[in-house]
């Protein structure tokens, strides 16, 4: 049910590079709370409060991952060319261990 609450009321936005194939995406709950995600690899900032080992042959979706798939499937994602220097900052979200990153942070991708 999440997921499909982000889809009706928050966004989803393809950060796409300019000059690379790099993408990101971008998921804006209704709440205003932004996590980042990677497609290819199917890794959510979410992921890192796992605490336990989780053996490799399962492949977690959480409700932002699952919103992308089914946001992708019924065309309601978006997408924006930003420049490189913007999809680092971007990818330093992402893969930041904090979960609790500030939303200064973030509102320099906006």
């Amino acid at each position: 049910m999440k997921a499909l609450l982000i889809i009706e009321c928050g966004s989803i936005t393809i950060e796409r590079s300019k000059s690379s194939q790099h993408q990101l995406f971008r998921v804006e709950s209704n709440t205003g709370v932004i996590n980042y995600c990677s497609n290819y690899t199917r890794y959510c900032r979410c992921f890192n409060t796992i605490q336990k080992y989780i053996d490799p042959l399962y492949e977690l979706w959480c409700e932002h991952n699952l919103a992308i798939f089914l946001a992708e499937l019924m065309g309601k994602t978006k997408v924006i060319y930003l420049h490189d220097d913007v999809i680092c900052q971007s990818m330093k979200i992402l893969y930041n261990h904090d979960v609790n990153t500030t939303d200064s942070s973030i509102e320099m991708n906006k």
